[in-house]
């Protein structure tokens, strides 16, 4: 249970870091094919993106990243190349620097969470749960002066580092 806890501490704080961190240093703005994607993508009806993007996707590419690509890789790599290998293939998967870079260490963090407990469906899950909470997030566009903003990227990058930190410990899988 306490595991658990620890994985959705630094999966939260691994989205709403990396989503700050990549605003603050500007690449969102500058961005014009991420800017495309995300008009597109928060123009739907919100339950109806919160579906699709929040359920949908991340069930369909955990099946194809995780599922088929890593698990082959991983009959043939050691664990650490076929993290990085399924990782950079799901980040040049979304097609532009910004999500490129976010996702790259999302997968990275889905292979540990997957390896850790051993579960594909903690994969999914993990999936699942950063994408809906991204999406709301970006949903929302909650108003927060910049110093609050690289105060909270720094205590979430923080936190999602303590609690991997403390499943790492808990369990060397590298």
């Amino acid at each position: 249970r306490q595991n658990y806890i620890l994985l959705a501490v630094a999966a939260m704080g691994l989205v709403l870091g990396l989503n700050l961190l990549l605003s603050l240093v500007g690449m969102v703005g500058s961005s014009e094919n991420y800017q495309a994607v995300a008009e597109n993508q928060y123009a739907a009806w919100l339950p109806l993106g919160l579906f699709c993007f929040g359920v949908v996707t991340p069930i369909a590419e955990e099946l194809l990243f995780r599922g088929i690509f890593y698990n082959c890789c991983r009959r043939y790599m050691k664990l650490q190349a076929a993290m990085i290998m399924s990782a950079a293939l799901f980040a040049l998967y979304h097609g532009n620097s910004v999500q490129g870079i976010y996702a790259f260490f999302m997968g990275c963090f889905i292979v540990f969470a997957y390896e850790y407990f051993g579960e594909y469906k903690v994969a999914v899950f993990v999936h699942i749960f950063a994408n809906v909470l991204a999406y709301l997030v970006s949903s929302v566009g909650i108003q927060v002066p910049a110093a609050l903003q690289w105060v909270i990227c720094v205590i979430s990058l923080l936190a999602a580092a303590g609690s991997i930190f403390a499943l790492y410990r808990q369990k060397k899988i590298f």
